[in-house]
């Protein structure tokens, strides 16, 4: 995973035939995980949280967020191809918020203990003490290497539990877990998380929602990803920061590029302009002069790796989608014109490229075009969590203000003021769906239910598209198509 991490997953062929077999024979039970023994594989509901969140657990860099390696999407999917070199402060934020009702459930019940797979339990307690013997360096932060080494400890934790279970399956012995030691692994992973989103939030007190890592030199190094809206929602719903922080988060949001004034709503990024087709694919004179096998291709005309322009701009050659083919084009090159410069230089060579191409931020069809689902648009069910997350703020701020117990009046009265600029900060997203809004500013029926709405999808341009329109509704609204 860490050589390629866009290449994580391997399909069993043969496992998949067996399972086809089995439920030729006994229908939809034939996929069902068995034991070692050949018996189901049966838990109990707190094994299932707790496999659930250490999927998550394993996977964590700190002060980065969840690594995406597993070449499955997040649930919002403009970020597909942050898969492999992303990692997700909005799953962390869910994370902690998942962990801080599961805390608060242990509370409550009567179980001193729960009985488990012996393989989880293992899993936990590798994982507890990678956490635990990292813990001091909460205060001061990771480095780049004390990095590399936590998430080395942890991932590996992960891949011999999976390893485990895809050779030998489940074994059927059981362990017992104690209710209290769930709660304080939960707590502990509480204060990496809280840590982690604190070390994410912005100069202009917004968070980060998605970062990239690069593996190097037993190092990761965690590069900061353009603003987003679903990280402040994320963040908003974890229940890391308190009504006032809440408070201004949201008239950070107001006051963000993200905010669409003609819309009176948000986008999911801001608005910027794409590099025209001749700004794309140059190599800066100073890279070319650095490597002595671009300039001697270039003097020979030979084009396997960079071609020449008639103004003597010089550009990496155009089959290349990815590092990996400029690799295998390096390693084609002739020793007996070259010698070792595609050797001594590869590494150089390809670390140009990536600088000229910068694929590592590829987010997907969201930040490569400006229509549907594109630059500029407003994702309306983000704007409907935004506000389900504006709610949840404002309830637990009534909930301190009419705490009985507390004694600072100040506080009360702060986090009175906060509710009430809360409800206001509710209504006027509100007053950005389409329900409240002006027909010529929304969708041609102003209450029907729609997910995108790109930027140029106002006034003018939507009366056009009602004027002509004619058979069936478009699957996703009408919006999408003025």
């Amino acid at each position: 995973m860490i050589m390629n991490p866009k290449d994580t997953i391997v399909f069993d062929h043969d496992l998949n035939a067996q399972i086809e077999a089995a439920m030729s024979q006994t229908g939809s039970d034939g996929a069902l995980l068995r034991r070692a023994g050949g018996d189901i594989h049966r838990v109990n509901l707190m094994e299932k949280i707790l496999c659930s969140l250490l999927a998550k657990i394993v996977n964590f860099v700190p002060g980065a967020g969840i690594w995406l390696n597993t070449q499955r999407p997040e649930w919002n999917d403009a970020n597909n191809a942050l898969v492999g070199n992303g990692t997700s402060v909005v799953t962390l934020c869910y994370l902690r918020r998942s962990l801080q009702f599961w805390i608060s459930t242990l509370e409550t019940v009567s179980a001193k203990e729960f009985s488990m797979s012996e393989e989880l339990v293992t899993l936990l307690e590798k994982a507890f003490l990678v956490f635990t013997s990292n813990r001091r360096k909460l205060s001061g932060g990771f480095s780049d290497r004390d990095r590399y080494d936590f998430a080395l400890n942890l991932g590996r934790a992960g891949s011999e539990y999976r390893q485990t279970i895809y050779e030998n399956s489940f074994s059927g012995r059981r362990a017992k877990v104690r209710t209290v030691l769930l709660s304080e692994f939960m707590k502990l992973i509480m204060e990496y998380a809280d840590r982690s989103i604190d070390e994410n939030r912005r100069d202009d007190g917004l968070f980060h929602s998605y970062n990239l890592i690069s593996f190097r030199d037993e190092r990761i190094a965690v590069r900061r990803l353009y603003l987003m809206l679903e990280g402040q929602v994320a963040v908003l719903s974890s229940g890391y920061p308190d009504p006032v922080m809440s408070l201004q988060i949201l008239d950070a949001i107001r006051s963000s590029t993200l905010y669409r004034p003609d819309q009176q709503s948000y986008m999911l990024y801001p608005f910027r302009r794409l590099p025209r087709f001749n700004e794309k694919n140059n190599i800066p004179g100073d890279s070319v002069k650095s490597s002595r096998l671009l300039q001697k291709m270039t003097e020979r005309k030979d084009t396997s790796i960079v071609t020449a322009d008639t103004e003597g701009g010089i550009h990496f050659n155009g089959s290349f989608r990815n590092a990996g083919m400029l690799s295998k084009a390096l390693d084609a090159v002739d020793p007996e014109v070259y010698g070792v410069l595609a050797v001594e230089e590869k590494e150089l060579i390809i670390s140009i490229y990536e600088s000229v191409f910068d694929h590592q931020s590829f987010t997907g069809r969201s930040g490569t075009f400006y229509g549907y689902e594109g630059l500029g648009s407003i994702y309306w069910h983000m704007v409907s969590k935004l506000l389900l997350a504006i709610r949840e703020t404002y309830e637990t701020a009534e909930r301190e203000t009419g705490d009985t117990t507390a004694t600072n009046s100040t506080r009360r009265t702060i986090d009175t003021h906060v509710r009430q600029d809360q409800g206001a900060l509710s209504q006027r997203v509100k007053e950005g769906l389409g329900i409240h809004n002006h027909r010529h500013s929304t969708a041609p029926f102003p209450s029907m239910p729609f997910t995108h709405q790109p930027r140029r999808c106002r006034g003018k341009a939507t009366r056009t598209y009602r004027s002509g329109l004619s058979g069936r509704l478009p699957r996703h609204g009408l919006v999408n198509l003025a």
